[in-house]
Order: C-alpha cells, then structure tokens, then sequence
C-alpha cells in the first residue's frame, strides 16, 4: 500500500519522515515509489536523489518538460532524456487539481491524486 508524505518547501521533519517510509519499505524488501508534483529546481533535485536512493520515481508537471520555465528548450531536452536513462518517469502537461486520501487498512492510508492534461501529450 502506499503512504503519504507532503513535502513542501523540504522542511526536515517532513524529508525524515519520507526517509522513515523509505527505510520501512525496503526493509520489507518493497521498492518505494515515490511521485512528485512539480519539474522545477527541487523537483528535479529530488527526483535524482530519490532515484539514487533506489526509488521508483514518477515526476508530473504541468509544462512541456522539466525545468521548461527556467532553461532553453535544447537543454530541457537533454535533462529529460537523462531522467528517462536513469529510470524516472515524466507525466508532462499534468496538472494535480486535487488529492484524496482513503483509509487502505493495515499500512496506513493510500493517496490518489486526480489531474487534468494541460495538453492533450498523447497525440
């Protein structure tokens, strides 16, 4: 089952708790999947970390590609290609309208975040 951890704005209490999490499904011998709302700086930092940490990681963001907003569209393309190599997975064009918790029982509770396509990316 999945647990949920907000992180926002990386306060300590909130990455401990994640590295708690973390530790716990690996020691259940689980690969932790981890998504991240965002493409930008912390985004793509996180991912990276997360994803040399042995992760599973899923990265959505509303632009066209990570770092879209901050860096010329050539190097977004090469950053992307990399995350990709490495194994993390890009949902562009994914905006979160919201996120509901529900009660799974016996490992805490699970998230589901619901969103909309900016952009129709599948065609």
């Amino acid at each position: 089952a999945a647990e949920f951890v907000a992180i926002v704005g990386a306060p300590r209490a909130d990455i401990q708790k994640l590295e708690r999490v973390l530790d716990r499904k690996r020691n259940a011998g689980e690969t932790p999947h981890v998504t991240l709302v965002g493409g930008g700086w912390n985004g793509v930092a996180l991912a990276l970390e997360l994803n040399r940490r042995g992760c599973d990681v899923t990265c959505m963001f509303p632009e066209v590609l990570p770092l879209a907003r901050y860096l010329p569209k050539f190097i977004c393309e090469h950053l992307a290609k990399k995350l990709k190599q490495k194994g993390i997975e890009l949902l562009p064009y994914a905006k979160v309208n919201y996120a509901t918790r529900i009660d799974s029982g016996r490992h805490g509770d699970e998230l589901r975040v619901h969103f909309v396509w900016t952009f129709d990316a599948r065609c």
